[in-house]
């Protein structure tokens, strides 16, 4: 990413703090930041003209008309080039159309990953976003939490997934389209979704607690007796063969050894606010590039 915005400016000066660009009708400004800013990562607070180990970093993007008015849009905070968070701002401010925050690792090995899956041995992401109170016609739910392992990042043979959806009434009731009668009738009903799921060989597994806003679980009885939600909703869940709805018993994946993978519905973060925070100020303000020694023109 860096190579792509200011490589030249980033070969030809040390201690970068700050590049900034507008143009002179005042009608689009850059600037890209590499400060300390509130997270995780105590960075250096400049970016050097060193290699790929020149960590730990924190980058930050923001864009508008002017430097008066620049709003953040991307944020880095940077481990080092395997373990970091990405912040997301879709507007550059709190209360935008979303805001997302995707720490992730990756591990030089993941040998142990379908057999001890943990954030040790498996590569994993945690997304944490954020879309307002209002309706949301589209896209991820009112809030977004959803935690991944898995042992490969282009051809997974293990996965396991652990995540927790948030619904106002407005957006709810978008489900109203599938229906008055079960399940569509108790689903605008919905306020939370948490689940846990493995993929695991040819198999498939997982568990999911459908809830109202009274935290009651959902329930509603289709054709003869069945309660989907009863089904989905089991302790010991439901397991499916890849490629077919019907449940089958599980051969592949045995739940109770993923136990201890899970952090439990009563302890998994529930979105409810920005998880981004307030990690935008001290924009620059100067036109050119920064250093730790002052500022100029880009050369």
């Amino acid at each position: 990413m860096l190579n792509l915005l200011c490589q030249k400016v980033m070969v030809d000066n040390d201690n970068v703090v700050s590049l900034a660009f507008a143009d002179e009708a005042g009608t689009k400004s850059f600037a890209i930041g590499f400060t300390d800013f509130p997270n995780d990562t105590t960075a250096a607070g400049s970016w050097t003209r060193g290699n790929a180990a020149s960590y730990p970093a924190d980058v930050r993007i923001w864009q508008g008309t002017t430097f008066a008015d620049l709003k953040g849009h991307v944020a880095l905070g940077l481990t080092d080039v395997n373990n970091g968070t990405i912040y997301l701002d879709s507007n550059g401010s709190n209360g935008g159309q979303f805001q997302a925050a995707v720490s992730y690792s990756n591990k030089t090995s993941t040998a142990d990953c379908a057999t001890a899956p943990s954030a040790e041995t498996c590569h994993n992401q945690d997304v944490k976003m954020y879309t307002g109170e209002g309706d949301v016609t589209f896209g991820p739910p009112n809030g977004f939490h959803l935690r991944i392992y898995a042992d490969d990042k282009k051809a997974p043979t293990f996965i396991a997934l652990e995540g927790r959806f948030r619904y106002t009434a407005a957006s709810a009731a978008h489900f109203a389209s599938l229906g008055s009668t079960c399940p569509g009738s108790e689903l605008v009903k919905m306020r939370s979704l948490y689940f846990q799921t493995i993929q695991k060989g040819d198999q498939v597994w997982g568990h999911f607690a459908f809830r109202d806003g009274n935290g009651a679980l959902l329930s509603c009885t289709m054709a003869g007796t069945f309660n989907p939600f009863t089904q989905l909703g089991s302790d010991a869940g439901i397991c499916q063969n890849r490629g077919s709805p019907t449940p089958v018993d599980c051969t592949d994946i045995v739940p109770a050894d993923f136990a201890s993978l899970w952090e439990g519905e009563d302890n998994f973060a529930n979105i409810t606010e920005s998880p981004v925070g307030d990690i935008w100020d001290g924009a620059p303000t100067d036109r050119g590039v920064c250093t730790t020694t002052g500022c100029g023109p880009v050369q």
